[in-house]
Formats: structure tokens, sequence, C-alpha cells
């Protein structure tokens, strides 16, 4: 056996670097009494590697595209599905399994088929490097060899790395002779040369005899993002003609949910490039905004910034400022850029919702990044124990997104609709109770709970204040809204049935912060006018008959956070285009509604 070192004339300055970088986390574990650490540092460090190498082929391969298209095909191409069809076109299968055989065993690949461990630290170099190497060594023995010498010739302290390989697998009961330690040496610096592409083009010029396995991985992976980034291509110029249809068809404006995926993960200039056919045609651009939270200035700064560019009105929904540290100082700081925003020329306005929580689907207590991909995706990225940590990283952190679970505090988010019979008995219940019941901590309780309901949870947070829906409400250019969809089961949010009562109820008759006359305009006229409806709203000859008739001192709300399915009381009579729907209280039966159109 000899050494590298003596070969080469090279000596590693760190050789506990590369000690650490055989250490599998379930070795370490093993091992915690000696002090040793796991490669998990090492393997972020590998995975910023692996960004830089296909961004760096990205942006030369494709100098016309933005930012964030380049981010969303990096993201695709080292998902797995793209490691599914990168195996298939080098004739082997992909499967992953709760654990594979042997302990040291992230991978192992067995008559075509590799079996990557759901806890694996690295499936793109398990798929790309590793194993399908060992696919090679099968298929192409003789070209596999050549491989192996050269990959063994550039390996520092290999008699260290033989030993430390074997007594690796051997804590899983597998006896590898040095031959066979080698072969696991040689996939490992394979899966090396995937990672860095400047490693690779190196290696490629020392061996030029060998170029065909190397070119080989490093070919698919290419062609893999050139087709991803022609299908992010045609999907753009879909979406536009989509757009363009439905403004033809009489499109009343656009909604977009920039806090909410997939709309989330387009850049501001990617924004207004898709919403171009909207560009001076005082078609409404309806948004709820990227962050509520610390982050609401510079959201709504963005909103300002793409209505100076497309010349539209631009519409901010369920304005509000969550978490306590942002009440009563975000919400007047968003309401002055608007006003000056307003004298510069700019159409901005605003709406709100009268309740101190709000309601919405508990996936988005997730940041932007954990929501890539579909649900699929999302649960079964919730259901990896790597995720799970760097999703509690990023929650304690909070950085970038609306960090709903310090924002309102576990003991502040109570669910309200769950689907699966062992979960239904904690329907009303906050996740902090529910954490408390099942001896869990908050996170790992709603993970598990989001990955057994599939991610079909909704819920109710309390993260707002009233003092600041009642400076929006005294806001000429905001109205009101209920922000709210008919349930079909669970327990709602009580919106759904009293959301105008309760303005009328609690906001005109107890606070004083409006009179009638100025809440009802922002019920009726301010709406009409965002949506460039002139004939709704007011009570003029020629104009839309929708009319509600009322008398304030029967107005009434019965319905309660948890009792909340209780209709409001007081508008006894509704007149929808002139004709009775609502009559002394009672239904009609009549169906008066149109759809409208621009």
């Amino acid at each position: 056996m000899f050494t590298l070192e003596e070969k080469l004339g090279y000596r590693f300055k760190n050789r506990a670097l590369l000690e650490n970088a055989l250490q599998h986390s379930s070795y370490a574990n093993e091992h915690r009494g000696a002090g040793m650490r796991s490669n998990e540092r090492l393997e972020f460090l590998g995975d910023a590697v692996l960004g830089v190498v296909t961004a760096d082929y990205l942006y030369k391969k494709h100098p016309d595209l933005p930012e964030g298209d380049l981010t969303r095909i990096r993201a695709a191409l080292v998902c797995e599905q793209s490691l599914y069809e990168a195996a298939q076109r080098l004739g082997v299968k992909v499967l992953f399994a709760d654990r594979v055989a042997g302990a040291a065993a992230n991978a192992q690949i067995e008559n075509g088929v590799i079996t990557i461990a759901k806890d694996a630290q690295n499936p793109v170099r398990a798929v790309f490097g590793h194993e399908i190497t060992h696919r090679i060594q099968e298929l192409a023995p003789e070209e596999y060899r050549a491989f192996r010498e050269a990959a063994i010739a550039e390996t520092e302290y290999l008699d260290q790395k033989v030993e430390g390989t074997r007594a690796l697998y051997a804590k899983g009961d597998q006896e590898l002779s040095n031959l066979e330690a080698m072969d696991e040496i040689a996939a490992d610096y394979a899966g090396s040369l995937v990672e860095d592409g400047a490693l690779l083009d190196r290696f490629i010029q020392s061996n030029q005899g060998k170029r065909t396995l190397l070119w080989k991985l490093r070919d698919v992976f290419r062609s893999l993002a050139d087709r991803l980034t022609g299908q992010y291509k045609s999907q753009a110029r879909q979406a536009g003609r989509r757009l363009e249809q439905a403004l033809a068809d009489g499109a009343l404006g656009v909604s977009l949910g920039l806090g909410y995926a997939p709309e989330c993960f387009y850049t501001t200039d990617e924004l207004i490039r898709a919403l171009a056919p909207l560009a001076g045609q005082n078609i409404p651009i309806t948004v709820h905004m990227r962050q509520e939270g610390g982050g609401v200035v510079t959201a709504a700064q963005e909103m300002v910034e793409v209505a100076r560019a497309l010349k539209a009105p631009v519409h901010i929904s369920h304005l509000k400022a969550m978490g306590r540290d942002n009440w009563r100082s975000k919400v007047p700081q968003v309401l002055a850029l608007l006003d000056r925003a307003r004298q510069e020329g700019l159409d901005l306005s605003c709406d709100v919702y009268p309740y101190t929580a709000g309601s919405t689907q508990l996936l988005h207590i997730l940041p932007p990044e954990f929501l890539a991909g579909g649900m699929e995706a999302i649960v079964r990225r919730l259901g990896d124990p790597d995720q799970r940590r760097q999703l509690a990283r990023r929650i304690e952190s909070g950085d970038g997104f609306d960090d709903i679970a310090r924002l309102a505090g576990w003991d502040g988010i109570f669910l309200t609709s769950l689907h699966c019979p062992e979960d239904r008995p904690y329907q009303g219940m906050s996740l902090a109770q529910i954490a408390a019941l099942t001896g869990q901590d908050p996170l790992t309780c709603c993970c598990d709970l989001l990955v057994r309901e599939q991610g079909e949870i909704t819920m109710i947070d309390f993260m707002a204040d009233e003092e600041d829906i009642a400076a929006i409400l005294r806001d000429p250019f905001s109205n009101l809204i209920s922000d709210s969809t008919y349930p079909t089961e669970g327990q709602p949010h009580p919106r759904v049935y009293g959301t105008f009562v309760h303005l009328l109820t609690r906001f005109v008759l107890q606070r004083g912060d409006l009179t009638p006359e100025a809440a009802i305009h922002k019920m009726t006229g301010r709406p009409a006018a965002v949506l460039g409806m002139p004939d709704r709203g007011v009570l003029a000859p020629g104009a839309q008959a929708d009319i509600n008739i009322f008398a304030p001192e029967d107005l009434r709300e019965p319905g309660t956070y948890q009792d909340p399915c209780r209709m409001a009381e007081g508008m006894d009579t509704v007149l929808v285009a002139g004709v009775p729907v609502i009559d002394g209280g009672v239904y009609t039966g009549a169906m008066a509604g149109r759809i409208v159109r621009r």
C-alpha cells in the first residue's frame, strides 16, 4: 500500500477535515464519548459548492434569464424528480427507503437499483456520484478500473482512508476488503467531481483517456438543466398568454398572493414583467403582500414600485402588522408611504378585515423554500429529520419571511380543520395545547400533524392589533373586506358569518372610529371604485340596485371564535339588482346575481 502524500508530493495541512468528512452522523452519534463530530457541517459546505457549480453553468449558458428564474431552475435541478430522471438516463432506478442496510450507508446499488436512505445527507451526491459510479463498475469494468486508478492517485492519506472506510462499514456488519474499500473511496471521489466543476475539469485534463465516464455524469446533469430552462421559458410565455386572454374575456383585474407559493418565488422585476399586459390600462392589481410582519414596510415599498413601473392601480389586500413588536409602528409607516405615493400621482389603496385574528392554511408558518415543489414534496420535506432541523433554525431566526410561529406564538395558533380521526379531538386547540397533550415540542407536533394530514390543515392565528385596524379603517383610501370563503367543514373564523355587522357594532357603535356613513361607504362605494364599477355602491338613478336595509340598534354578531357558525343578525332586507333575496330575515329563493365583466 502506498500513501498519496509521498506519490503526489503534497501534504494536507488539516488532516482532521479529511477524517471529519468520513464521519456520518449515525457513526458520530454512536461515538459521542470520543468527541466525534459528524460531517453535517461539511455537507452544508458541499451543498453550497454544488449550488455554485450549478449556478455557474446556468449563468453562463443562459444570459437572458433573470435571477428568479435561475434560482427556480437550480432548485428544480437538484430535486428528487430530477435525480430520478438522471438515474433513468444512466440505466438505473432510484428508490427511497426508511433506512439502507449497514449503519454507514446512505445508499446502495444492487441489480441496477439505487436505494437511498430518506435521511441521506446528500442524495444528489448519492445518485450522481457514488452509486452511479458503482453502476458503471458493473457495466464497464475496464473503464471503471482506469477511473479507480486515477481517483486513487488523487486521494490523500489513502492508507488511513482505507482503514477508516473499513471501520465505518464494519459498524454496519459489512466487512470490506482493502480493494472494496478503495472502490468506496473512488465512488466518493466521483461524488466530489460531480459537485465541484473546477475539480472535475482539472481531473479530466490530467486523465484524458478516461473522459467518457466523467463526461457522461456531467452531460446528464447539464442536459437536465437545459431541459428545465426550456420548460420555465415556455411556462412564462404561457402565463403571459393566459393573462392576455383573461383580460380579453372581461376580467376585472388580477389578484396575487405574493405571500404564498408559487407567487412568492417571483422577484419584483419578474412580477413587473409578468404583469406587463396591464401597463397603463387602469386595470386593478390586488396583492397579498410578501410580508405582513417586520417586513411589511418593505413589502409595501415593493407595491409602490410595481404601481410606478406599470402605471396601474395597485390595491393591498388585508393590510396589517403582525406581531406585538410591530404594532402601532408599522401600519402608520405604511399608510404614510401610500399617501406619499398618491401625491406622486400613483393609484394605491388597501383594505382590512376588522378582527385581530387571521385565518389561513397551517402550511404558511413555513418559510418560502419549504413550500416549493407541490404538496407531495412539502410533506416529504417535513418528514425528513434533517429538514426539520433546518426548519427549526429558520423559525428561530425568522429572516426573510412572515414567521407566524414567532409572531403569533404557538399558543396563538389554533387549528380549525383536521381530517384524520386521531387528530379530530385537537380541533379548536392551540398548537401549544396539542404539544403539551402529546408530550412534544410545538414544532415537532406541528410537523407531525402536517405530515399525517398531508398539509390540509387550516388555522386561526392571533397576531394583529385593534388600534392598527382602526387606523387603517380611518384612512380615506381603505375599504372593508371579509377575507373569507364559505367553509365546508371544521371550526372557521367568525368573519365568515359576521364581518360587516362586526364593523358596524364594534368600530362604529362601540368605539366610534367611523361614522355610519363612512363605514357603509367602505363596504360599498370604496370597493366598487377599486374594481372600476361606477354603477355599484351608490344610490343613484341608473345604478345597480344592490341594497341592504337595517336598523343599527338591531345588529348583533352572536358568533365567537369558540362557536363561530352563527349568522349575524339585523340585515333583514337585502335586494340584489332590485330583487328581494332576503325579506324579513328570510331567504326568498331568488338568485338575482350575475357574473360581472369589465
